[in-house]
């Protein structure tokens, strides 16, 4: 992966992680719409490829690409690298927050709110099987241990 496509992996993720409770994402240009009737008419009529579809497979390519990075990362000697997995791993962590703040924002729409539960029950066992692969990517700098119990009890 180049430089460039490392570093959009690694802001998409922290975007994700920044959505608030009744916000939209405008996945075009990547910012926020609070919910609203301009904001409703906006998606309907001009900028109709930001759909509940568009998000959704915003999210999963993000989540999935990140999980990807750190996989490939995970055994590298080099600090950076290792660096770069760890940080990455804990804005996959914080993730989980925005992604329920988006249930929240569709509640309206069942299959929606299905469909980002299924994400976010699916990184889950992959963080356990990353905890359970590659311990060292869950100590931080203090030397104490990156949980992601908060997400775990989401289940």
């Amino acid at each position: 992966m180049t430089t460039d496509v490392v570093s959009e992996i690694t802001s998409n993720l922290k975007f994700i992680g920044m959505i608030t409770k009744n916000h939209k994402i405008n996945v075009s240009n990547l910012t926020l719409q609070p919910v609203g009737p301009i904001t409703k008419i906006k998606r309907t009529f001009i900028c109709y490829e930001n759909s509940r579809q568009s998000t959704l497979t915003f999210i999963t390519k993000t989540i999935s690409r990140s999980f990807e990075l750190v996989y490939k990362h995970a055994r590298s000697k080099k600090i950076s690298e290792t660096c770069l997995a760890k940080s990455v791993i804990l804005d996959i962590i914080k993730s989980v927050d925005g992604i329920d703040n988006l249930k929240s924002t569709y509640s309206d729409d069942v299959k929606f709110m299905c469909d980002i539960d299924a994400v976010t029950q699916s990184i889950v066992p992959r963080l356990k099987e990353l905890y359970q692969d590659y311990k060292h990517l869950f100590i931080t700098e203090d030397d104490s241990l990156l949980t992601f119990t908060s997400i775990i009890q989401k289940e």
